[in-house]
């Protein structure tokens, strides 16, 4: 019987042991997991900051029919010392729509924003904004395209 006892209280203290070391590994990993490793990560390299300007920065249709698109392309030119790079334009809303050009501008070189707004379903006066984003300063640039837009009359004489 004492052997039975003593190989009971041999196998506890080893049961007892082993839950220690692996309780200490258990805390000592997780001190190490409160401290998160974060690689370097390169920035990006600054574009250097140059000039722009529109010849224009608003342009009026004047009365347009209900349903036209019309188009409207405002020039720009690279005033500053550094070349440009347009890297978004983004209307207002979805019937403005904004192509630009996308390829680097020289300094004193020129380049294009066409302005394309659909009069579908719209009436009455309207404004629309197209935000230019470059490497300036400020770093964006807001043109405006506005246009009186005359509502299809419905008849039934009218055909349209």
């Amino acid at each position: 019987m004492i052997r039975k006892i003593n190989y009971t209280l041999l196998l506890l203290i080893a049961v007892v042991a082993l839950n220690a070391c692996d309780s200490k590994e258990k805390s000592a990993s997780s001190k190490d997991s409160s401290f998160t490793v974060v690689p370097e990560v390169p920035e990006k390299p600054v574009m250097p900051i140059t000039k722009l300007e529109f010849l224009e920065t608003s342009f009026d249709f004047g009365k347009i029919e209900e349903g036209k698109k019309v188009e409207h392309v405002f020039k720009f030119k690279n005033t500053g010392e550094n070349p440009l790079v347009l890297k978004d334009a983004r209307a207002s809303c979805g019937c403005t729509i904004p192509e630009y050009t996308k390829d680097t501008i020289a300094p004193g070189s020129e380049g294009e924003l066409k302005v394309i707004y659909d009069s579908s379903n719209k009436g009455g006066q309207i404004e629309k904004t197209v935000t230019v984003t470059a490497n300036t300063d400020p770093a964006t640039t807001d043109i405006k395209i506005s246009a009186f837009v005359e509502k299809k009359v419905a008849g039934p004489y009218n055909n349209k």
